[in-house]
């Protein structure tokens, strides 16, 4: 429930909504959704939140901090999301290969955030000052 508070906290500080986000906000109910009618744990279920969520706001940041245009979450992902939903309102989706379906998700989305924050860093490092020449200047005396 204080997921849904803060996306409700964004919005009204941000007054509009983009389609991105619209999107994104649509994806993370869809999610959140069927991890509450599920049997799974409650970590399993932050982890996976929480994995798609900084997916995007690794590349919303970088959008803002580097000037990169603002782009949509991950397309896989959603689609996986949406496919679950379809194929548990549909009834063909067995639970181990829901678990399985979740499991390789949040493989995936693990492996794209350590890539985004790696690549995030990498691109910005340029703008850190990585020593302080005052300090150095006064140990060298």
């Amino acid at each position: 429930m204080v997921y849904v508070w803060t996306i409700l906290d964004v919005f009204l500080m941000v007054r509009y909504v983009t389609l991105p986000f619209g999107f994104y906000v649509t994806i993370v109910m869809i999610l959140s959704i069927i991890l509450c009618q599920k049997d799974i744990p409650h970590f399993a279920g932050w982890l996976i939140l929480t994995l798609y969520s900084g997916e995007y706001i690794a590349k919303i940041m970088r959008a803002y901090l580097v000037g990169f245009q603002k782009r949509f979450p991950d397309l896989f992902a959603s689609i996986v999301v949406v496919a679950i939903a379809i194929g548990l309102a549909a009834g063909f989706l067995s639970t181990d290969m829901f678990k399985i379906s979740l499991s390789v998700m949040t493989g995936y989305l693990l492996f794209k955030v350590v890539i985004l924050f790696v690549m995030h860093v990498h691109v910005m490092s340029v703008h850190w000052v990585w020593r302080n020449v005052e300090l150095a200047a006064e140990d060298n005396f």
